[in-house]
Formats: C-alpha cells, sequence, structure tokens
C-alpha cells in the first residue's frame, strides 16, 4: 500500500491537549478512506506549540516532518486541517512550493487535496484565513492583557522577588496578581542598595553568585543558571520594583517594535503594594546612559567622572608618576592613527587641578549660609507636604465619588423609562472609580503614617562641611565616594587647555544632591547650576594652586 505521514499540533492558547487525539483520529480515518498506510514513525506530533512563523524553531517534529518529506519517506501528508501546518503566509508559500517540486500530495480534512485541478487558489486562500485569525488572535490577546492590568492584575511571569498567583475560578471571571516574597525581596533591596553606593555590575553579580541567590533567568542549557552583569542591568532596570508596571516597556518589546519599524507608547499602571526600593535610589540606579552614570571601578575617587571636551570620552586616570593624571585615550588613538582633525597634542591634567575645581564649587556656591537654609526650608517643606496634598486630593475625590453614586441610586429606585440598562452601567463604573480612589487613599495614608520623622529630619540639619570633607580624604570606599560625586556633579567637561599648567572646567552640580550623606540616606532635590572654572598651577614647588570661577548660571 501506498505509505502517507500524519501532522497533528495543537496551540495551548486555542485547544485542549484532547485535541491531539481527536486530530489523530480523524486523519487516520481519511487515510484508510484513501488507501494510505501509516507507519507510526511518520506521525508527526507537537503539542502546545503555535503554528506562527518565530516558533518554527521550536517546532521540532515539523522539523522531521520537513527531513523525511526532502527524503522521500512518503506519498502523502494528511492533517487535519491545512492550518495545523502553519500559520504564516510566508511558510504557506514555501509549502506550496516544496508540494508543486516533490509532487508529495497533501489531504485535510477540512476539505484541501493537492490532486484537484486549482488547488493552489484553495490553498492560498485557506493561507489567507490562518494569517488573518493570528491578527484577530493577536487584537484578541493585547486587549486581553490591557484588560487584566486595568482591572488590577497582573500579566507576564513575575521577576525576581515576587511570586505570582491566580485569582478565581472558570466560573469566576480573575486572573494572575503578584506578591512580594520578602525572602527574596530582601536580595531585591541589597543589590539596589549595593549600586546606590557605586559598587559594578560585575562585582554585584560575583556577590549574588557566590552567595548562591538563585538566578531569575533559567538557564539555555544543562546546569544551573548563573548571575550576569547584564541580568542584574535588567533587573535594576524593572520600575515594577518602585511600584509601576509599563505595558510596553520591556527591552525586549522595544527591540522588537524597533525591527518592525513600530512606534510603541508604554503605558504605566500604579502598583503600590509591590513596591520594594524608593523612587530616588531607582532613579539613581537608572542614570541614562547620556549622563555620568556610576560604574564602579578604579580606584581614584574621580576615575570615569571626567568627560573629555573634545571628543565626548570619557578621560582615563593614570596613577603612575608624582600624581594622579587625566588625559583622553580616545583622542590619543586619533593622533596616533592619523585620523583627520584629530588633536594636534594630547596632555595630561593633574587629577588635583579637578578635585580643587570640584571644591571651590562646593565651598563657595553652594555651601553658604544662605544657600544652605534656604534649600533646608524647601527639603523640609518636600518632606513633610508632598503626601499631605495628595492624600486631600483624594478624599476630595471619594466625597464626589459617593455623591454621584447616591445621586445614580436615587434615579435608579425612581426607574426612570428607558434608562435602566444606563443607570445600572454608570453605577458599576462609579463603584468601581471609588474602589480605586479609596484603594490609593487607605495605601498612601499607611505610607505617610509609616515614615520615620527622625530619619526624615536627618537629611535636613546635616552639616554641609563635614559632607565636604570626606569627599577627597580617603574616608568612605572609592566606589562609594564616586556614586555620591556622580549625583552631585552629573556632568565633568575638560574644556580646554589655554596652556600647559592651565585648564578650563564646564561642571554641573546639583544642588540638592549635595545633601546627600554618603551611607546613601538621602539624594535630595534636583536642582541644578553651570559653572565654568579656570585652575592655573606652575612648575615652582611647593605647588601653587590658582582656582577661578568664570561663569555660574542656574540651568
Amino acid at each position: 500500500m501506498r505509505r502517507a505521514s500524519i501532522y497533528a499540533r495543537y496551540s495551548d492558547q486555542e485547544q485542549r491537549p484532547t485535541s491531539i487525539d481527536d486530530q489523530l483520529r480523524r486523519t487516520k480515518q481519511k487515510a484508510e478512506e484513501l488507501g494510505f498506510t501509516v507507519a507510526d514513525e511518520h506521525i508527526y506530533v507537537d503539542a502546545a506549540i503555535t503554528g506562527q512563523g518565530r516558533e518554527l524553531a521550536k517546532r521540532a517534529a515539523y522539523s522531521r516532518l520537513i527531513h523525511a518529506w526532502e527524503k522521500g519517506e512518503f506519498e502523502a501528508i494528511i492533517v487535519d486541517e491545512v492550518a495545523r501546518l502553519a500559520r504564516a503566509s510566508l511558510e504557506f508559500a514555501h509549502l506550496e512550493q516544496r508540494i508543486e517540486r516533490t509532487r508529495v500530495r497533501l489531504v485535510s480534512c477540512d476539505g484541501v487535496d493537492t490532486l484537484n485541478p486549482g488547488w493552489q487558489l484553495q490553498f492560498g486562500i485557506f493561507g489567507l484565513m490562518a494569517a488573518h485569525f493570528v491578527r484577530e488572535t493577536s487584537h484578541r490577546v493585547v486587549r486581553g492583557m490591557q484588560g487584566q492590568l486595568e482591572r488590577g492584575f497582573m500579566i507576564a511571569k513575575a521577576p525576581f522577588g515576587y511570586r505570582a498567583m491566580k485569582m478565581g475560578d472558570k466560573d469566576n471571571e480573575g486572573g494572575t496578581v503578584w506578591e512580594v516574597d520578602q525572602e527574596r525581596a530582601k536580595w531585591v533591596k541589597e543589590i539596589f542598595q549595593m549600586r546606590f553606593q557605586g559598587r559594578s555590575l560585575n562585582t554585584i553579580a560575583e556577590r549574588l553568585n557566590r552567595e548562591g541567590v538563585a538566578c531569575p533567568r533559567s538557564p539555555r542549557g544543562e546546569g544551573k543558571g548563573y548571575w550576569r552583569p547584564a541580568t542584574v542591568h535588567q533587573m535594576l532596570a524593572n520600575t515594577i520594583y518602585r511600584g509601576v508596571f509599563v505595558y510596553h516597556g520591556s527591552a525586549y518589546s522595544t527591540a522588537k517594535a524597533k525591527r518592525e519599524k513600530r512606534t510603541l507608547k508604554p503605558v504605566e499602571y500604579q502598583r503600590p503594594e509591590l513596591r520594594i526600593v524608593e523612587d530616588r535610589v531607582w532613579h539613581s540606579c537608572n542614570t541614562p546612559t547620556g549622563s555620568r552614570p556610576f560604574c564602579g571601578g578604579g580606584r581614584h575617587v574621580l576615575a570615569g567622572l571626567a568627560t573629555c571636551g573634545v571628543c565626548g570620552g570619557t578621560m582615563s586616570f593614570r596613577t603612575g608618576g608624582s600624581s594622579p593624571a587625566l588625559h583622553c585615550s580616545k583622542c590619543a588613538q586619533q593622533r596616533r592613527v592619523g585620523k583627520p582633525n584629530a588633536p594636534t597634542q594630547v596632555s595630561y591634567v593633574a587629577a588635583e587641578a579637578l578635585q580643587r575645581a570640584l571644591l571651590q564649587i562646593l565651598r563657595r556656591f553652594l555651601f553658604d549660609d544662605e544657600r544652605v537654609q534656604e534649600f533646608r526650608r524647601r527639603l523640609e517643606v518636600s518632606l513633610f507636604g508632598r503626601h499631605e496634598l495628595r492624600i486631600e486630593e483624594l478624599r476630595s475625590a471619594v466625597g464626589h465619588a459617593e455623591r454621584q453614586l447616591d445621586s445614580l441610586a436615587q434615579r435608579m429606585r425612581r426607574l426612570e423609562p428607558g434608562n435602566e440598562e444606563f443607570l445600572e452601567r454608570a453605577y458599576r463604573e462609579q463603584q468601581e472609580e471609588r474602589k480605586h480612589l479609596l484603594d490609593e487613599l487607605t495605601q498612601l495614608t499607611a505610607y505617610s503614617a509609616s515614615l520615620n520623622g527622625e530619619r526624615i529630619r536627618q537629611p535636613v540639619e546635616v552639616n554641609p562641611l563635614d559632607f565636604v570633607s570626606m569627599l577627597f580624604t580617603g574616608g568612605a570606599p572609592a566606589e562609594l565616594t564616586r556614586a555620591v560625586l556622580s549625583r552631585v556633579f552629573p556632568s565633568i567637561v575638560l574644556s580646554k587647555r589655554p596652556a600647559r599648567f592651565i585648564s578650563v572646567w564646564k561642571i554641573v552640580a546639583c544642588a540638592g544632591a549635595t545633601v546627600a550623606r554618603l551611607d546613601g540616606a538621602f539624594a535630595g532635590l534636583e536642582g541644578k547650576v553651570a559653572f565654568t572654572v579656570q585652575v592655573e598651577t606652575g612648575a615652582a614647588r611647593p605647588t601653587a594652586w590658582h582656582v577661578t570661577v568664570l561663569e555660574a548660571s542656574v540651568q
């Protein structure tokens, strides 16, 4: 008898696992009707895998089918539906070409038979329908995910520090919620604290692997997964740790949209109950690439903070010789290889020149009595008043919602003709709005009550001169001091070298961050001032330094 093969597949998103049994039963019956024999080795089954093109590599049975097809091991392929073979238009085109080239017969239980004249038209229509089904399914899935987020549920796999819990059952509309895993949340806080204090991604990953902390990423091959610097970076960038879930905000979604030349609009969903770290810590650990991120590494407190004003590269440190010095290795390379318009001379700048420029700004401009008192006043208002204002707004909104509910309830009791359905829907929507407002009010009130007043007052009472004296005296680890400096001075640029012993710097200082203590207790406000500073010295010993602030402007 003639030989045939059978292919069956189900996708867990649209069918039950028992669908495989149903497909095999119908296809075997069809093979018997057509006079084909089907050997067990030519029954190919892919379970719980979509038929879309991007998943072809995961369809192991389909790959074996194609391999046997090309070797001529059977004369016909029988499927329950053509869509079991593929969903993508491109794969349908490949199948059509393969059928015409190999003359292998394709028969489906839903009416396709390549022995019929003009089968290509019917096959193409089935392909278009399958592709349309994929698009419709994708639209419904996206709509469903957004609906779940709007209802307070969560989507996707729970990240490190959380666990997922199913809510509801088949008879009840439910979904998945996340809750904080307190055991792992301790490590989340530790990771953010290490980064906040200036530890490098490599150092953090090494610590986690040494402590035996389970990696959230599954291993690609055999063995256990392990922490990599990229894993730590992705975790630090996740906004859920500050209580915000961003739909279309993941690196995967962004990269996919870029490949497909689509523009995504991220949507934020507040999840205050999932907050693990404070906003100030999260934002400090996620400094944009264009500014001065603190990356750890380097023995000197100024390593990695200064930028070359010619090429925009990060200036390197040379620790040999009589004193540490800064230079631009990128400009030096351009000069060595003869790049057009390369600098004619690349010289070294003493690290002490930059240090004295920073100290001049700190002592004379950011820490005079008037500025410190004004900053403390603004800081106190910010710390003690920001929650109260929002709480009052929420109380007013809740009161308005309750009055609206009372009005709707009175109208429903009067049962105005023709408005029953409209009033019931409006009442349910108003109830939902009131619930959301009450939830936010309850959470914010509890958070405000939990604040430690003594800890909040500490930044206001910090003596700035104590802070300055600790920066360059070696009283703290280099990476920790560097982390503070990167927040106080988000931009440090060597503007020009007018002469051998003269350097001009353009420095942006964040006035609020100057009260940040070295233990990272508070980052402060974000007012910025741009300075142009000239530092001059000479060859005579002992060395004399002259620092002049040429310009200062508020940004």
